[in-house]
Parts: structure tokens; C-alpha cells; sequence
């Protein structure tokens, strides 16, 4: 369902533009909306252009939802609401993708096709737009939020998060592991994990010694919730173009 992806571009977007260097800066995530300046204009425009494109490629319901989807997810970012504003989005882009599975075309893993092409190209351009822009600084706050959650840390916020090549680096690794899914490379997943461990080691063993390095529970919590995040949205993605309504004028 498009209107899913469409959602997870305003998101996306929103995030980029309160966000500096990947993280959001504790001074900011009180305020719904990016600093005032051109950030607003983009996000407005953005929102309303992605509207736009929900209502003319998908069912009037999924306005509805794209529309409370974007409120719940600016809710989130008062650091009282967050975890409510998290949960509330991600059964709105939950409820706006269902529909996909169970379409006929999408057991067959066709795409959705027109006599124009245009929905087949909308349909494209809308889900990899989404499935990039969400896997930059919303997975690093929603990997936050969990790791925070996780140590018990009231409000998440609060918790001092991965350093900025942290940060960066698990970005790198998702779009890495959205082109192994796609390109069906299930044993080079693996092989990444493990060289992930690996990699790492050294600085678990510290901890698990009595050092102040980082933890094995951290570890696998921020992999998981960082890998979890990516599969969702590449599965979103697919959805969104293989299965869901979508209506044009006139047909």
C-alpha cells in the first residue's frame, strides 16, 4: 500500500531535519516541528506532496491514516509522549500495509500495473524513497529509544547513545543488509553478523572483565532492534509495491 510508504517518507524526512549529524540533540526532541527556516518548508512540502500522492494512488481511508500516522509521529517527539508516539505510528503504517497481504498480486509477486505505467513508477520511486529515508535517523532514534528502555531509563532520552561513527556506521549496515535481502544472499547476512561479533569482541570481553566497555546485552539489543528495523521497512517496501489498492481518475 503506498500510502504506507508515503508515510514513512514524512518520517523519514522529519527526522533528517531535526536531526544534526545523525542524532538528535537533546535540546530538540520537546519541539514537534524542525527549528524555524527553510527545515519547516521542506517538511510541510514534503508532507503535503506525499498527502497528495496517498490520495490519488490509494484509498480515501488511507489519507486518514497517513494523516494520523504523521500526528503520532510528531507526538514522539516530546520526550513524555515518545514511546506512545513510536508505538501509535507503527500500527498505522502496520494497518496501512495490510491490506497488501491479501491481494492476489502479491502471492504472485506481480507489481501493480496501469495502462499509463504511472502507478508502477509512483509505486517504485515511493517505496525506495521510503525504505532509504527511514533507515538513517529514525532507526538510530528508535535504537535509541529501545537501548534506553532496555536499561531502564526514564525518559529514554536520557541515555547517552552510540558514538556519531556508531551511528553512522549502523546506518552503513543497514542499507548493507537491505541489498543482501534483496539480492537474496541469505549466508552473506550471516557472514555479517559474525563479522560484526568479531569485530566487537574485544570490547565485550572488556566489560564482561569488569571494564566499563560496552556490554554483550547492548550489543545484541541495538543489533537486533537496528536489524528488526531495516527487514521491516524492506518489507514495507515490497508490499507496497507488489500488493495494495491502487486507483487512479477515471479507471
Amino acid at each position: 500500500m503506498i500510502g504506507a510508504s508515503a508515510l514513512l517518507i514524512v518520517i523519514g524526512v522529519s527526522d533528517l531535519l531535526h536531526s544534526r549529524l545523525l542524532a538528535v540533540p537533546p535540546q530538540l526532541p520537546s519541539l514537534p516541528f524542525p527549528p524555524p527556516g527553510w527545515r519547516r518548508w521542506v517538511l510541510a512540502l514534503t508532507t503535503l506532496f506525499m498527502f497528495m500522492i496517498t490520495m490519488i494512488f490509494a484509498p480515501w481511508w488511507a489519507g486518514i491514516g497517513f494523516v494520523l500516522g504523521a500526528l503520532m509521529w510528531l507526538l514522539s517527539y516530546y520526550p513524555k509522549y515518545q514511546t506512545r508516539g513510536f508505538i501509535a505510528a507503527g500500527l498505522i503504517v502496520l494497518s496501512l500495509v495490510l491490506p497488501a497481504l491479501f491481494n492476489p498480486t502479491t502471492l504472485r509477486l506481480t507489481p501493480i500495473q496501469d495502462v499509463s505505467g504511472i502507478s508502477t513508477i509512483t509505486q517504485w520511486s515511493v517505496a525506495i524513497a521510503a525504505m532509504v529515508l527511514i533507515n538513517i535517523a529514525t532507526a538510530n532514534r528508535v535504537v535509541r529509544a529501545v537501548l534506553g528502555f532496555a536499561h531502564g531509563d526514564t525518559p529514554p532520552q536520557h541515555m547517552a547513545g552510540p558514538s556519531r561513527a556508531g551511528r553512522v556506521i549502523g546506518v552503513l549496515e543497514r542499507f548493507l543488509l537491505i541489498v543482501l535481502i534483496i539480492a537474496g544472499q541469505s549466508m552473506s547476512v550471516a557472514g555479517l553478523a559474525a563479522a560484526k561479533s568479531i569485530i566487537r569482541y574485544p570490547e565485550i570481553s572488556a566489560t564482561a572483565r569488569g571494564g566499563q566497555g560496552l556490554s554483550a546485552e547492548t550489543f545484541f539489543v541495538g543489533t537486533i532492534t537496528s536489524w528488526l528495523f531495516a527487514l521491516a521497512s524492506t518489507g514495507i517496501a515490497a508490499l507496497s509495491v507488489l500488493g495494495g489498492s491502487v486507483l487512479l481518475p477515471g479507471v
